[in-house]
């Protein structure tokens, strides 16, 4: 999988946040269409370093949403995989 370099870094005064908005396809799951979490940080490298732990952790957990919602839908994973 490819990964683009971005850090979903907002600074709001002197402290960063990571900010993310969630896919349409799963926002039902959520109660708002964005992610912010305080990272309690002013360092950029350490809030930067924050980040990608999230982002990773939150593609991991939308990767099981999309799954599970194919599964459900009944659409077979192999046949998926192997179309492409």
């Amino acid at each position: 999988m490819v990964h683009q370099k971005c850090s979903y870094l907002k600074l709001k005064g002197q402290t960063y946040y990571f900010s993310r908005r969630v896919p349409k396809r799963i926002q039902k799951h959520f109660k708002t269409d964005r992610v912010e979490v305080c990272l309690h940080t002013t360092l950029e490298s350490s809030a930067h370093r924050q980040s990608q732990v999230l982002a990773n952790e939150l593609e991991d957990h939308w990767y099981i949403l999309r799954r599970r919602k194919m599964m459900n839908s009944g659409v077979c994973l192999h046949s998926f995989l192997t179309q492409a």
